[in-house]
């Protein structure tokens, strides 16, 4: 089972940058998280998202 992790990169309108993620299993999108004031909480959401509901970490995390 392939899982991956992707964080996004947007401009917010307030000016900085929101991360949103989402988690992709086998390549389909099977969630959509929130978007984060920072890439470590983006990444440190969706990494716990991983561990509680499929019990294994992403085999990749990518930064767009």
């Amino acid at each position: 089972m392939s899982i991956e992790l992707f964080i996004e990169k947007w401009s917010a309108p307030f000016g900085g940058f929101l991360y949103p993620w989402s988690i992709w299993k086998n390549g389909k999108q099977i969630h959509y998280g929130h978007r984060l004031k920072t890439r470590e909480e983006a990444e440190q959401e969706g990494m716990h998202y991983c561990q509680h509901v499929f019990g294994e970490a992403p085999t990749r995390i990518t930064h767009l």
